[in-house]
């Protein structure tokens, strides 16, 4: 096996004159004591003795001491000590080196000691390059060729890595692979942890070859480190192992250092400065030989490849999803890569991936494979799923039944047949997915697609169908109370398939029985990363009422997203008050509809007008990106921009003060009114301003149908479930604890003693962003979605849920689903005389919109309309009043009929009746007169009643015949969706 040499290092330490510093030195808080004086001169080849040291913290709270040297030509080396106490290191070359005690404090603060040490004499060639990997072990007769174990983000688990050596040791290992995240914070403390584990376990004969994480690098210093830790291997290596080659690529920036595989740059998530070096070394290794597989160690997934890599994913080496897919091993079929990070587990068929069936031309023939490295440390999972405890109400991706969890793979190769079998450390049982495929099948592109990838998702999902119920099983409810209810069942299971299915989650439904509306709906995982898995499940619904009879459903969901029959069954809510449930519209009561409709008074963003305004009390001037596009949406009825996922589509904001975020960490509101149409990358932001920490509404997509929005910074953070190509009103609040999402007016989703951050730790990035995230280079191309926005509200405080509805109606009005109240006060007299005037009083109307209008018709005896005087405007018409009355006179005696008629935004109307009887007056009258208007004209009655009006407030009514003309009304009128963005103003008549 070939052994790296590093040599260069851009590491830098600082260097003082030791003739200049005492030995107790006090800095950033700390005292380091040397126990005497170091050396200053030694020879090449002979060990330097350097003394002890101690340190304490001003608070008491330093931790452990680290000693490093860095050699003349840059390496880093850590010193461990020595049993007796003091330090030793043996020189390899000649030259000055640095020697460094330093500390960490709980502040974060470090401080350091250095002396320089002068090495005389020629180097000792058998020193200067020692092998990173030892050879692997011979197979073992009969075997494979070679028995690889992968594992990834050990997260300084170091009791959990030394079990599994001893598992790979049992399964006859030849070599591990570590797939980044060795530490957590990328400390010399931890890689020395990372070192001690490994030399511990040297006696089994299974050498590492690993590749760095994101959690792996704080600084350049830290590929030194790992160089270190890991026995002299490079960030950047290429290594054989029994005839097979493995590949490992490390994140970094600038360009790579051909001796040391060091980037000249660190970086925690980006791998485009390897791919050049990368694309040359597998046409190298598949060179030797075209069919033989080569492993590649990538901490970060490819985006849009196996299981969540559509959520959390490196850049670099790919881009894109579906039809836009590419990549660097878009032409090498043998590469077999490897990907942690996102911590999931082996238990569903999707931690592979092969190919990229959807792409065209002559990308449609390409492929590769991709697999998860599973996670030592904890699992996570795909966003949108609240959490599997029976009373969560959000997500936070990491499952609370998934336990103190670590897996690994064991990967067995012989010739070009590759066999990955998975195996659970903590159940110490194997995992029932174990996958097998040829490479030489994979190279050869005379055999069907499907032949030569079987794990690409299109021919694996076409032979799986939803999961089927087991006999007898049902779904009950109990624990029924007035506003929640707990729903149970037995597990469904596989549909009869051949490609590792499973039953991935459940998507639970709660529907009203009399309204048809879906009041309560989420997701939640199977439990099936546990073994054994759980034989049943059980979650509490909500968003109940007092009474009300509702049906629950639950759908099993495979693996591929193909859903199963659902499990159904109904029940009633109880009478009783047990706690707060949702808002009920129809309990809305006269005053509170007179009352105004909050104003948004730290953001209001519309774009009457084609162009972007901040109408809110803040008056923010709006920054637009290069490719902004604003025009009238007929479905909507109001200017709305356009995005372009990827494109510079956002508008920004200028940035928050530190009042400003002051003003929202206590408790606030957002809302937008929106539409999403695609997602072709793993995610994009609706409204942003979320750089490590901040607000704002992301979008994961979940199927070629539906997608998840997000409320974040909360955590764990709400989650609903919405579908491509709908308009939706969706509040974000947030009152200091607990988080909640809203869908056109109504709360969907709620998690309770939430952490929030609502100011980002980026202090370049604290601006919002509409249609986009906020980034601190200030383009407006971060994140941008696929789609349409109405406008973008937040309010500095945390609105009601009556506020919040009625917020959400006067921007949608096709939500509107509740008439405008009417109220006449006083009543009309109830008696008139012919041949006389008579005045009808003006009635109030209100409506949740803030928008209504009333007018008056009157019909005679016969039932003829009659003329109807506005004596405050002089207008004689059967339309509405604009002053104190309506006037009209009798022309016969007998009944008639006063109706008042509201009409809302949304066109919805209202009505009360009243009746007057009108006799001849002293002189007689005319009672043979002609009533005036056409006979048979009669009206339409909602509420009230002959002789009267029984109710004054009323909140039923049919539709007018007639729609006439109303003074200073303007009504949005369609089928669709319609919006009105005016503000601070009621534009009703009372």
């Amino acid at each position: 096996m070939a052994a790296p040499v590093v040599t260069t290092s851009n590491a830098t330490l600082a260097v003082t004159d030791p003739e200049d510093v005492s030995p107790a030195t006090e800095t950033g808080g700390t005292i380091i004591r040397l126990e005497r004086e170091a050396p200053t001169s030694g020879r090449v080849g002979s060990a330097v003795l350097l003394p002890s040291a101690s340190a304490a913290d001003v608070d008491g709270s330093a931790s452990e001491l680290v000693v490093t040297v860095e050699d003349p030509s840059g390496v880093v080396t850590m010193v461990m000590p020595e049993e007796s106490g003091g330090y030793r290191f043996t020189p390899t070359i000649p030259g000055e080196y640095v020697v460094a005690y330093s500390i960490s404090d709980a502040a974060g603060g470090v401080s350091e000691e250095t002396r320089t040490i002068t090495v005389t004499g020629a180097p000792d060639a058998d020193t200067v390059a020692k092998p990173s990997v030892s050879a692997a072990p011979a197979a073992e007769a009969g075997g494979p060729d070679v028995r690889f174990a992968a594992i990834g983000d050990i997260h300084v688990n170091w009791d959990e890595l030394a079990e599994a050596y001893d598992f790979w040791a049992q399964e006859n290992v030849q070599t591990a692979l570590f797939v980044g995240d060795l530490t957590n914070s990328a400390t010399p403390g931890e890689f020395a942890g990372l070192k001690q584990t490994m030399d511990s376990k040297a006696g089994l004969g299974i050498p590492a070859i690993a590749s760095l994480g994101n959690h792996d690098v704080s600084g350049i210093s830290s590929y030194d480190l790992f160089t270190q830790a890991t026995g002299g291997q490079k960030p950047n290596a290429d290594y054989t192992v029994n005839g097979y080659h493995v590949i490992t690529v490390s994140p970094g920036s600038g360009t790579i250092d051909p001796d040391t595989g060091k980037p000249s740059g660190a970086s925690g998530g980006n791998y485009a400065y390897a791919q050049s070096w990368l694309q040359q070394r597998l046409a190298a290794a598949t060179a030797e030989d075209p069919n033989k597989p080569v492993m590649v160690l990538v901490h970060h997934p490819l985006q849009c490849t196996h299981y969540v890599s559509n959520e959390w994913y490196g850049t670099g080496l790919s881009s894109g999803c579906g039809d836009g897919f590419q990549s660097v091993f878009d032409d090498f079929p043998q590469a077999v890569v490897w990907g942690g990070h996102i911590h999931t587990p082996q238990n569903i068929p999707t931690s592979i991936w092969q190919g990229q069936e959807n792409r065209s031309g002559e990308r449609s023939t390409q492929g590769f494979t991709t697999v998860n490295a599973p996670p030592l440390a904890y699992y996570e999972f795909e966003s949108g799923v609240v959490n599997s405890s029976p009373t969560s109400r959000g997500n936070d991706t990491t499952p609370d039944d998934a336990g103190n969890n670590r897996q690994t793979a064991i990967v067995e190769i012989t010739g070009t047949t590759v066999t990955i079998k998975n195996y659970d450390l903590l159940a110490d049982q194997w995992i029932d997915q174990t996958w097998t495929w040829d490479v030489a099948d994979s190279v050869d592109e005379t055999k069907s697609y499907d032949e030569r990838f079987p794990f690409n998702n299109s021919h694996r999902a076409a032979q799986s169908a939803g999961p089927i119920w087991p006999e007898g099983a049902a779904v009950t409810v109990g624990d029924i109370a007035s506003t929640k209810a707990m729903a149970s069942f037995p597990q469904a299971v596989p549909a009869p398939n051949s490609v590792g299915d499973i039953v991935h989650k459940y998507r639970y439904s709660t529907v009203d029985v009399a309204t048809g509306e879906e009041v309560n709906s989420f997701l939640q995982w199977s439990g099936f990363y546990n073994l054994p898995m759980p034989v049943d499940r059980s979650h509490e619904v909500w968003n109940l009422l007092p009474g009300r009879e509702y049906e629950v459903r639950v759908t099993p969901i495979n693996a591929w997203g193909k859903e199963g029959a659902a499990l159904t069954t109904r029940f009633t809510s109880t009478e009783g008050g047990d706690g707060e449930g949702p808002f009920d519209p129809s309990s809305l009561t006269f005053d509170d509809l007179r009352a105004a409709v909050p104003t948004a008074d730290l953001l209001d963003v519309g774009f009457a007008g084609g162009v972007a305004t901040d109408s809110s009390l803040a008056a923010r001037p709006l920054t637009t990106g290069a490719d902004v596009r604003i025009e009238n949406d007929s479905t909507v009825g109001s200017d709305v921009v356009i995005g372009a996922e990827g494109a510079a589509t956002g508008i920004r904001t200028p940035k928050w003060t530190d009042a400003e975020y002051a003003a929202l960490q206590d408790g606030f509101t957002l809302d937008t009114t929106f539409r999403l149409d695609s997602i072709s990358g793993g995610y994009v932001d609706v409204f942003g301003g979320m750089q490590s920490g901040g607000i704002g509404l992301e979008a994961v997509g979940t199927s070629a149908t539906t997608y998840e929005l997000q409320f974040w910074y909360a955590s764990p953070r709400p989650t609903v479930s919405l579908k491509y190509g709908q308009w939706y009103h969706v509040t974000a609040w947030y009152d200091g604890h607990d988080a909640r999402l809203y869908v056109d007016g109504v709360r969907k989703a709620e998690t309770e003693g939430v952490s929030f951050s609502v100011k980002p730790s980026a202090a370049d990035a604290r601006y919002m962003v509409i249609g986009g995230d906020a980034n601190t280079s200030g383009a407006l191309d971060d994140s941008t979605m696929d789609g349409r926005i109405a406008g973008v509200e937040i309010y500095s405080a945390p609105l009601s849920d009556k506020d919040v509805y009625r917020v959400a109606t006067r921007e949608v009005t096709a939500l509107d689903t509740m008439p405008p109240l009417v109220r006449v006060a006083p009543e009309p007299a109830g008696e008139a005389t012919v041949g006389t005037a008579y005045t009808a009083p003006r009635a109030e109307a209100v409506d949740n919109s803030g928008r209504v209008s009333t007018m008056l018709e009157v019909t005679d005896p016969s039932g003829a309309p009659v003329a109807v005087d506005d004596p405050a405007s002089g207008l004689r018409a059967l339309a509405a009043a604009a002053g104190d009355g309506y006037t009209f006179t009798p022309t016969a005696t007998g009944t008639y009929t006063l109706k008042y008629i509201a009409t809302d935004a949304a066109a919805r109307q209202n009505q009360v009746t009243f009746t007057v009887t009108s006799t001849a007056g002293s002189d007689g009258g005319n009672p043979g007169g002609t009533p005036g208007g056409t006979p048979g004209g009669g009206a339409n009655q909602g509420g009230g009643s002959a002789g009267g009006q029984s109710d004054p407030l009323a909140a039923t009514g049919g539709p007018a015949p007639t729609m006439l003309a109303f003074a200073g009304l303007l009504l949005l009128a369609g089928g669709g969706v319609l919006v009105r963005r005016l503000r601070r103003r009621t534009e009703g008549q009372a």
